[in-house]
């Protein structure tokens, strides 16, 4: 917890003194511009690996070779969704596909008994134990 207030206490430096601001014009909007595309595509990337589109553990990107599973039937469904959402210019269309994406994907489960997706399911634990206060107000640099 010290580090993260460390941090906020740099970052409201850097911004009072202007030094953030100078710092981002000194960046070439080239470059701007191709660390947002690097991250899209790291994001994309994970996001074809856990569809089961790219298989994951390899080396050398390679694409699944049985194309008829649930999870890629429910991604390419969502992909041309969101897609035809976005031809259209209708307002939030990302996330309107994100959402149809979602209840789809739960209306498979569900029907299915599949239970593809149970890594980002939240469940309430079955003890639920209270909030520890025990480290409220200390503080230390200590590494």
């Amino acid at each position: 917890m010290g580090v993260i207030v460390a941090e906020g206490l740099a970052i409201t430096v850097l911004v009072l003194t202007g030094f953030r601001q100078a710092v981002l014009n000194a960046i070439p909007m080239d470059l701007k511009r191709a660390i947002g595309i690097g991250i899209g595509l790291f994001i994309a990337f994970i996001g074809l690996v856990n569809a089961g589109v790219v298989i994951k553990g390899t080396p050398v990107v390679t694409i699944a070779p049985n194309f008829r599973t649930w999870p890629l039937l429910i991604f390419g469904v969502g992909l041309v969704v969101t897609s035809a959402l976005v031809a259209r210019r209708i307002k939030g269309a990302l996330l309107l596909g994100i959402i149809f994406t979602t209840a789809f994907a739960t209306i498979v489960n569900e029907a299915k008994h599949l239970k593809i997706f149970t890594d980002g399911s939240a469940k309430i634990p079955h003890s639920w134990p209270g909030p520890n206060f025990h480290l409220l107000g200390h503080f230390s640099f200590d590494f």
